[in-house]
């Protein structure tokens, strides 16, 4: 499901997922003391102004294929903007030891406001016709 030349499907590289990745690196940086910080200040991605960090990691503690492995980080250099309007993050790179891009996600037009229920998420829900 849309995997050409992506490293995810569709659901792992949802928001939530993503947010998820971040957290668990920032708090392996935390326990283990490692990681570099860098707010790059406001700056100009896909016609929104963002706010935009870096954060780095030592290479040799960085996953090297497409899956995450429990004890890595997911990357050695990441960059993530957040926008301003949504707190979310609204895109993000990540590069390899080389600086060579291997992800770059953004998310437009996200809608907080989506009025859905949990029944809206329930595989049972016949609506669906699964």
């Amino acid at each position: 499901m849309v995997m050409k030349e992506n490293r995810h499907t569709l659901f792992d590289a949802g928001l939530g997922n993503v947010i998820k990745l971040i957290q668990s690196d920032f708090d392996k940086a935390k326990t283990d003391g490692d990681g570099k910080f860098e707010d790059l200040g406001m700056v100009v991605k896909e016609g929104a102004n963002l706010r935009c960090f870096r954060s780095t990691f030592p290479v040799a503690k960085a996953k090297t294929g497409y899956d995450p492995v429990k004890g890595k980080y997911y990357s050695s250099n990441i960059v993530i903007c957040i926008d301003g309007r949504t707190g979310l993050p609204a895109a993000i790179e990540h590069r390899n030891a080389k600086g060579q891009l291997e992800e770059y996600y953004v998310y437009k037009n996200c809608n907080l406001k989506a009025n859905l229920s949990d029944r809206d998420f329930d595989p049972d829900n016949d609506d669906y016709r699964f």
